[in-house]
This record gives structure tokens, sequence and C-alpha cells, in this order.
């Protein structure tokens, strides 16, 4: 009886080990990740445009001067988030006419100002405007009422909530009205745009 018993465990056994799935072939672990993005907005000017408005008989004088005549400067903007444009105007300086000696005792003004400037923001669609690009995706334009051709004050806004992306460009124009104040000389200035994210 116990060459039974133990016959039958044996068998028991046997069949207990044939039962079992094999040999593991697959086998997996979890990576939690982490990617941390910053916000980051960069500013280019995609146009070769001149930047010199020159003054060259009494029209330009009386009708003002379009600074690198009369195309369209490009700016681009690359940006993760919307983002609002400003624009303003400053760091201005003067050096006389080669050749004429300047005398500040009599001559007329040399200081330009802020008031002396104007732009311009340029989109498909506005009266006047051809072969320029549309307006952002997501941008209003603050002066879009009535704005066809219209130049603006320096500082200013020139315009709001552009969508994110790699290639939001736009066209802008700006305006040099020294009129007759100012005696003859070279003038600079700086023109600054500035992108800011929301």
């Amino acid at each position: 009886m116990k060459k039974i018993l133990m016959t039958a465990a044996i068998a028991i056994a046997c069949f207990a080990a044939n039962a079992q799935t094999g040999p593991q072939t697959v086998s997996s672990i979890n990576l939690g990740i982490d990617v941390q993005i910053p916000d980051i907005i960069v500013m280019s000017r995609v146009d070769n445009m001149s930047t010199t408005a020159t003054y060259l008989n009494s029209n330009d004088f009386d009708w003002c001067e379009h600074v690198g005549g009369w195309g369209y400067f490009q700016f681009k903007v690359r940006s993760n988030r919307h983002f609002d444009v400003t624009t303003d105007i400053g760091s201005f300086g003067f050096t006389p006419v080669s050749g004429v000696a300047y005398n500040s005792g009599i001559d007329i003004n040399n200081q330009m100002t802020a008031a002396d400037f104007s732009w311009h923001l340029c989109y498909a669609g506005e009266a006047g405007e051809s072969g320029v690009l549309p307006l952002l995706a997501g941008a209003t334009d603050p002066h879009a009422v009535g704005s066809a051709g219209q130049w603006w004050s320096f500082p200013g806004t020139v315009f709001t909530g552009a969508d994110n992306g790699p290639d939001q460009e736009w066209n802008m124009q700006f305006l040099s009205c020294a009129g007759w104040k100012y005696t003859g000389g070279d003038y600079t200035a700086t023109i600054t745009l500035t992108a800011t994210q929301n």
C-alpha cells in the first residue's frame, strides 16, 4: 500500500510540475519621466530694409520721409505662449553736417524727439496695403477701427494676444517727420520693439 501511495504522490507531483506556465519570456518596467519646458520667446528681423530716412528736397520736409523707403519692415517672433508687441523710440543723437560748423547760439534745434516719429502696423486686408502679411492669428490690432493708413505715436501697443508658434511674422513702417524744425545733420534714434508673453 505504501508503494501505491508513493507512486500516486510522485504522479501528482509530476502532474503539478507539468501544469506550470513554463519559462517567463516577457518583462516590463515603467519609467515616470519629467519634461521641463520653459517659457521661451525670441524676436528677429526678417527683411533687409535700410534704416535710413533721407530728406532730399522741400517735398520731403513737407510730407515726412519713410524710414527705409516705401517698403515694409518684417519681424518674426517664435514663442510657446501667446504674446503682445509694443514699440518705443529713444537714444536720440546728432552729428553736424560735415564741413558746416554747427553753432548752438544761432543754429536751430538739433534734438529730435519721439514726437518726430511715428509707426504703422501693415497687414493684408487693410485699405491701401498690398504685398503684406495678414494680421497674426489671434492678434488684436488696438487701432483697427478706422486705422487704415493711420500713423501712431511712440510709445504704442502694436498688437495684443498673438497666437504662439514658431513663425509669427508681421509688417510695419516707420516715418520721420522732422519738418522744417531742425538744422542740417545726421540724426539718429533707436526704435525698440518688445514682445511679451501673456
